[in-house]
């Protein structure tokens, strides 16, 4: 392997780069540059707009790692985004799976390959080296593509591309928000009362309530709701604390405003190219967190001693247990 690309970034956030990540050079040979740039390149501009109207020149650096995830970095007085190209390449693939109804034995076969990068960093080699000989061996019959050529779309390119520009513009939110901390105070103040406002809601459902909304639904959503009752309200309650505990967080409000400045500012982008239709847009943002959280909730899993029970080789790895 050849030793990876010196990036164009100060010797400090190199070194942090280097550290922190495996860089693989060989992931992105001379022809994806070129596709890359052609493709960002309007984005970029835009972000540059952006970062100009407040006087900061923000510098957007590709990698191609195993991390799986873009960062804003402020070193020196120099801003940084790092976009990870490989986190958009598992989210196209992701975007794949949903929107052509792939199979069951797709989806955990693609799983099977995440799951094997991740146990990997946390050096579970292992349970590592079974979930990649399950993604080899189930790899041939993995139908997404098929589904694709058959409806003859190319709409998870679109959704790609809408749900990378919204993390490029979440990380330079917090860039925005570390040049002028005004900018989140100001902000902070609605998403705050929209929370509280959330927690509320969330805390006044009850079992009574329930009840007198059901009262116009036919017998058999009444009968599908009242089996559930128990975990539903406890489900409210839970996201009832959930925000009281988010409130308290300075750092999860700040994730709140970037989320929300990131989609003001894709929306001002997507009305001016015209890429897709808003319901298009929705749904990829929804995809987009779902397609995130997913990510995370496999990372953490998988970061654990306890991840899985694996003394019987011979018994399904069924990824779907961690989600």
């Amino acid at each position: 392997m050849q030793p990876p690309k010196r990036l164009d970034v100060s010797p400090e956030v190199w070194h942090y780069l280097n550290s922190t990540r495996l860089l693989m050079p060989e992931g992105v040979d001379e022809s994806s540059t070129h596709a890359s740039q052609m493709m960002y390149e309007p984005v970029f501009r835009f972000i540059n707009e952006l970062s100009s109207a407040l006087g900061m020149n923000v510098k957007i650096v590709h990698v191609y790692t195993d991390s799986i995830r873009s960062e804003a970095i402020t070193c020196n007085g120099q801003y940084y985004i790092v976009h990870d190209q490989y986190l958009g390449q598992v989210m196209n693939m992701l975007n794949r799976i949903y929107i052509y109804d792939a199979s069951r034995e797709t989806k955990l076969t693609y799983f099977y390959k995440l799951a094997s990068q991740l146990l990997s960093r946390y050096g579970f080699y292992e349970e590592s080296i079974f979930a990649a000989r399950r993604y080899q061996e189930s790899k041939p019959m993995m139908d997404h593509q098929k589904k694709q050529e058959i409806a003859g779309s190319l709409k998870h390119a679109f959704y790609t591309t809408v749900q990378e520009l919204y993390i490029l513009l979440h990380e330079h939110a917090h860039l925005m928000f570390k040049r002028s901390p005004e900018l989140l105070n100001d902000l902070s103040a609605s998403v705050v009362s929209w929370i509280e406002e959330f927690g509320a809601k969330e805390a006044g459902v009850t079992e009574e309530l329930l009840l007198k909304l059901m009262s116009g639904f036919g017998e058999e959503d009444r009968a599908f709701i009242e089996e559930d009752m128990k975990d539903f309200l406890a489900s409210r309650h839970m996201a009832s604390d959930f925000c009281k505990q988010i409130l308290g967080r300075r750092d999860l409000i700040e994730e709140f405003c970037c989320d929300r400045l990131a989609l003001t500012h894709l929306h001002l982008y997507l009305a001016h190219k015209q890429l897709c239709d808003p319901p298009d847009q929705v749904q990829a943002i929804i995809c987009c967190f779902l397609h995130l959280r997913t990510l995370q909730m496999m990372e953490a899993r998988c970061s654990l001693e306890t991840n899985h029970d694996f003394k019987d080789r011979t018994d399904l790895f069924d990824i779907t247990e961690w989600l």
